[in-house]
């Protein structure tokens, strides 16, 4: 059973008007039963680790795009390093409920840059956007709720469909 705390406040402004401006803030939850406290923490544990991770691969991810948007330099071994933190961060995030927005963003926009900056490096042009395919393919693996651990070349995946009322739904 969980107890939830509340606290109702008003607004001095909202009672000389003469209405009712009571507005609920709440102060926390608080659970009776253990398991419910330890799989709160589990879950904090692994946002806590996907956000260092998140974190670490912003910093690689500007140090990167950096080099290419100022100097027109390709380092391979530092994107090498962003594509392990990447595929990282995809396999933290699949067994969560919702992404960050944030970490989207990021991915996507590095790809979308790269492609645009490609352009101005002929010699390495097939280099950068095979990187950036190698980022959008992570991209919709985390929005697939997927890591690249799932998938195995050369083995053919099994989707198993059901029908209900008409419908075909994923099992």
């Amino acid at each position: 059973m969980t107890t939830v705390l509340v606290r109702y406040t008003t607004s001095r402004d909202t009672i000389r008007r003469g209405g009712f401006g009571l507005s609920a803030v709440s102060l926390g939850a608080r659970s009776n039963d253990p398991s419910e406290d330890s799989a709160r923490g589990d879950n904090m544990a692994m946002m806590y680790d996907s956000g260092v991770t998140f974190e670490r691969f912003k910093k690689e991810l500007g140090n990167f795009l950096l080099q290419i948007q100022t100097a027109r330099t390709l380092d391979v071994q530092g994107f090498e390093r962003l594509d392990v933190d990447c595929k990282k961060l995809a396999y933290e995030l699949k067994s969560q409920p919702f992404v960050p927005k944030a970490v989207l963003w990021e991915i996507r926009a590095a790809a979308k840059i790269m492609r645009a900056e490609s352009k101005y490096i002929e010699k390495e042009r097939d280099v950068i956007n095979g990187m950036a395919d190698r980022l959008e393919w992570t991209f919709d693996l985390i929005l697939l709720g997927e890591s690249h651990d799932d998938r195995t070349p050369g083995v053919p995946r099994i989707v198993l469909r059901t029908r209900k009322r008409g419908m075909i739904y994923n099992s």
